[in-house]
């Protein structure tokens, strides 16, 4: 049987992708809302920090990235859109049985849904890290950045692989065989 074939039902979707990402959201989101509830009840200290390269804040995000200030029904369309695009993503990456892609995908995707339940349910995304006493984040932040770099370049590495698979052999590979 074929790599790609593993984990596939009739329709072509590679279980094992969706899982990958379904896991992904769901742990990210479910970690996002876990230490936001937990911090905005309990706020922690974390200014004795060296340097003050990370501290704690309680911050009400009304904007959009970076605390750009929109109206909220923009910043949530925004989002919205965002997050079918994302999905869009996933669902090549699941058709095409690449579940790290969806694994990263499925990270992304949690923290966009953090992000927006947040602005949902509050009108606005509570921040409560500091960094370099300028950019008041969150994991769901974390998550976003982290899951498009790993998205990218688990593209990248799948792209190289297939410009190799897909590669005449020199007469040189084809002697040393």
């Amino acid at each position: 049987m074929h790599p790609m074939q593993e984990g596939a039902h009739a329709g072509g979707l590679s279980l094992r992708a969706f899982g990958a990402a379904a896991r992904g959201a769901a742990v990210i989101f479910i970690l996002d809302r876990v230490t936001k509830t937990v911090l905005q009840s309990a706020p922690v200290d974390w200014s004795g920090l060296p340097g003050n390269i990370i501290t704690s804040v309680y911050h009400k995000n009304y904007g959009i990235i970076a605390n750009f200030p929109l109206p909220l029904a923009v910043t949530v369309t925004v989002t919205i859109f965002v997050i079918l695009l994302v999905l869009g993503a996933t669902w090549t990456a699941i058709k095409e049985g690449s579940a790290r892609q969806a694994a990263a995908l499925g990270v992304l995707l949690g923290g966009a849904l953090g992000n927006l339940f947040d602005r949902l349910a509050q009108g606005y995304v509570f921040d409560w890290i500091l960094l370099f006493e300028r950019s008041a984040i969150n994991l769901a932040d974390i998550a976003i950045v982290l899951g498009a770099v790993w998205y990218f370049t688990e593209r990248r590495r799948d792209e190289s692989r297939e410009l190799c698979e897909a590669r005449p052999a020199t007469p040189e590979e084809i002697n040393r065989q």
